[in-house]
């Protein structure tokens, strides 16, 4: 019983500290300003959302600040989507705290691995038809069934072009459809190869995931190596061949007001009228509880 209760005590800790690296990461603290600016773009809406919400949107940007794409905005995100003659609509965060946390110590590990402590996660897009959306907020990406016929065979796809990820959720032009806005955890990616493709489904031996030769597909074969973050509603413009592979964000290319601006409106639709608050599990004010008991029990040692 003992034991049992240790380790509980050492996996509160552990989360405990995953969450306080970053409120006090240099990127948690940059992004305080840009959640402010966001959620006052439409002050006349007098709009007020909770706490956690706000917890939420700072620990979000942060994630984005602090990834492989260093200092990525969701302006950059917008401006990817409507440079490409697509609406964003709204955004909603969707964020599991449990599911972060297990993501930072695989991250951890990752580096621990490779002796490389500049190793972090990636921002990855994953659209699905709407009718997926309300499990995977639940219970974050499952691997699909062995029997699944999917291009580069059994494993959770994503994309670093947003756009892109629109062919997986739509039907015709017009369409609002749902993408997930991922942190991914590629590790050590093996490249594949148009030639006897048969021969590289599955995880390969020696990687942590997979690249498709165009490198518009990532594929991970571990549950944990990918979560969502939020879910975005985008209308579909027009799909011409071949241009939906131009979507990539890169921070900055976002910066002129217009895009800051549509970012502010999309986080106040999804405050507004959100759609899957009901289904995900606020786990700040457990955080919150678990912070005061360690407190609480620090003091007591202390005196």
């Amino acid at each position: 019983m003992h034991d049992i209760q240790a380790e509980a005590n050492l996996y509160q800790r552990a989360q405990l500290e995953s969450i306080a690296i970053e409120r006090k990461s240099p990127g948690f603290i940059n992004t305080l300003v840009e959640t402010s600016r966001l959620l006052s773009l439409n002050v006349a809406d007098k709009l007020q959302p909770s706490n956690s919400l706000l917890k939420d949107w700072h620990l979000i940007l942060s994630i984005l600040e602090l990834s492989n794409f260093h200092n990525l905005r969701l302006s950059d995100i917008v401006q990817t989507f409507v440079s490409n003659g697509h609406t964003p609509v709204s955004i909603e965060p969707v964020i599991n705290l449990e599911r972060w946390c297990a993501f930072k110590h695989l991250i951890a590990a990752d580096r621990e691995g490779c002796q490389d402590s500049s190793i972090t996660w990636d921002i990855g897009f994953h659209g699905t038809p709407e009718r997926n959306v309300p499990a995977i907020i639940r219970s974050g990406f499952h691997m699909p069934h062995q029997n699944r016929r999917l291009r580069w065979g059994p494993g959770i796809y994503s994309s670093a072009d947003g756009p892109f990820t629109l062919l997986y959720g739509r039907r015709k032009p017009g369409d609002i459809v749902s993408i997930f806005l991922c942190a991914v955890a590629r590790g050590k990616a093996f490249t594949l190869s148009n030639v006897r493709r048969r021969k590289f489904r599955g995880l390969q031996p020696g990687y942590d995931s997979s690249v498709c030769p165009m490198d518009h597909e990532w594929i991970v074969f571990d549950e944990s190596r990918i979560i969502p973050l939020c879910v975005l509603a985008v209308r579909t413009g027009v799909l011409t061949p071949g241009g939906y592979l131009e979507g990539r964000a890169f921070p900055g290319c976002g910066k002129l007001e217009r895009y800051y601006e549509i970012a502010g409106q999309m986080v106040s639709a999804g405050i507004r009228r959100p759609l899957y608050q009901h289904l995900r599990k606020d786990g700040w004010g457990q955080m919150e509880q678990m912070e005061l008991q360690s407190k609480t029990e620090n003091e007591v040692t202390h005196w």
